[in-house]
């Protein structure tokens, strides 16, 4: 059977519906919801579905992930790429991956700081390296390109590979908003930006979750919309 693997952050997983919502860390869910948008159109598209969403996921984080993903020619990927302004320390090579059967080895929800991957984001107050990192090293503009390096990576190391392959990116993204940037701030080289799907409008004009992610409504808006692009990608 034809598979569809979905990899992002939280509104990927599906954080805040009713099958995957927490109030803190210490009760997190350690299952993506399958009220989300990969389960639905998992439906939509009759695929077996592996959701890789990961909860405070960087866009390195998800770039690493894919890379340590075994795919077969037949799949379909959907990334929905997170906020530029995260980002994580990778402390081990990925290795290669020889069973056709794995996919991804679940990680538990808001345990940021695993063996291979401690994550740095702006949530992380008490953490002093990552407060360090907002404080010395993070740019917007640096952040930016570096998830287009990440994006145009993946799209040229998993076009030949598998069957389709989506771009999208989290409602109110730092790429999603070239209005505010100088009319040349896609470089020559990208050949993703110019794709990606942005799911601001949906998030919008859908309810959202208490949490703040999409609600019912609007992952099955944009399970539709991506069904649509993937049938003619």
């Amino acid at each position: 059977m034809s598979r569809l693997l979905c990899f992002g952050d939280s509104f990927t997983f599906g954080h805040g519906l009713s099958d995957a919502a927490w109030q803190n860390e210490t009760d997190a869910v350690d299952e993506p919801s399958k009220l989300a948008y990969p389960s639905l159109l998992g439906r939509i598209m009759d695929l077996e579905v592996f959701n890789a969403g990961s909860p405070g996921a960087s866009n390195k984080e998800i770039w690493d992930t894919i890379l340590r993903t075994k795919f077969t020619r037949d799949d379909r990927v959907c990334i929905m790429w997170s906020h530029t302004h995260r980002t994580c320390k990778i402390n081990e090579w990925p290795q290669p991956v020889a069973d056709d059967s794995f996919v991804w080895e679940p990680r538990t929800s808001g345990n940021y700081n695993i063996n291979t991957i401690k994550a740095l984001g702006n949530w992380m107050t008490e953490d002093k390296t990552a407060m360090s990192y907002y404080e010395h090293v993070y740019e917007e503009v640096d952040a930016e390109l570096t998830t287009l390096l990440y994006a145009n990576h993946i799209e040229s190391y998993l076009r030949p590979r598998i069957t389709n392959l989506l771009h999208a990116v989290i409602p109110n993204s730092q790429l999603n908003s070239p209005k505010d940037k100088p009319n040349n701030h896609v470089p020559e080289w990208d050949t993703v930006y110019r794709k990606i799907f942005d799911t601001t409008s949906i998030y919008e004009y859908c309810p959202k979750t208490d949490c703040g992610h999409f609600g019912s409504e609007a992952h099955q808006k944009v399970a539709n919309l991506l069904h649509a692009r993937m049938l003619h990608s």
